[in-house]
């Protein structure tokens, strides 16, 4: 359990993190009902001497990419000292943040559970967003899908109606990518790192079943 270092005064710059327990020592699962009920929190062990510790984790998580921390606007053109800063804040120590794990599994985005738990916060933060995102990329999903069938008519009338309606579906596909440029830059700032890594795995698919089962309230 760590004990995070940050003021306790009413004016404390970090008031406006997302989970309210930046100054208060205690199990963050039992602090914040709102990600206690997502199994990619609680399902993370966490033991020092297995994978990164959970409470430093979650610490960061919250640091780092809460909407309205401190560290966007104080390090916002760079994201390795705003990775250092929330690592420090979470209680990371010298040894730890200088060692491979730090670097490899919570800078980098290299541990699939940190990864889903940092997805997962975003998520949580952006659901309406996020439901935007899916659409169009189901309805990009399904255009393609139409784009790619294979004419079965060697009717010339016929060949010239599907290029036509394919060349519009074309231009729909492009109108939905330029869409999705836009939802992914409000959905993940200027937090590119997470943005590559979401965008080229498959790790985070999301339906909107899984969006339905987000919690609206907060």
């Amino acid at each position: 359990m760590i004990t995070p270092k940050n003021s306790k005064l009413p004016d404390d710059e970090f008031k406006d993190l997302f989970l309210k327990i930046h100054n208060i020592a205690g199990d963050p699962l039992q602090l914040s009902p709102s990600i206690r009920k997502y199994e990619e929190f609680t399902s993370y062990g966490g033991t020092p001497e297995g994978m990164l510790n959970r409470d430093k984790v979650i610490h960061y998580i919250n640091y780092m990419y809460s909407e309205r921390s401190p560290l966007i606007k104080n390090f916002r053109d760079n994201l390795g000292e705003r990775k250092l800063n929330a690592a420090k804040m979470a209680g990371f120590d010298s040894k730890e943040i200088n060692g491979d794990k730090v670097k490899d599994e919570l800078f980098d985005l290299k541990e699939e559970k940190v990864f889903k738990m940092i997805m997962t916060f975003i998520k949580i933060q952006k659901n309406t967003l996020l439901s935007s995102i899916v659409t169009a990329e189901q309805a990009l999903y399904e255009f393609h899908g139409i784009i790619a069938k294979p004419l079965q008519s060697t009717d010339e009338k016929d060949v010239t109606i599907a290029a036509k309606n394919k060349s519009a579906i074309l231009k729909e596909c492009d109108e939905i990518r330029e869409r999705l440029k836009g939802y992914y830059k409000e959905f993940f700032g200027d937090n590119d790192d997470v943005a590559r890594v979401y965008k080229s795995s498959d790790l985070m698919l999301t339906t909107p079943e899984e969006i339905s089962t987000i919690n609206r309230k907060w």
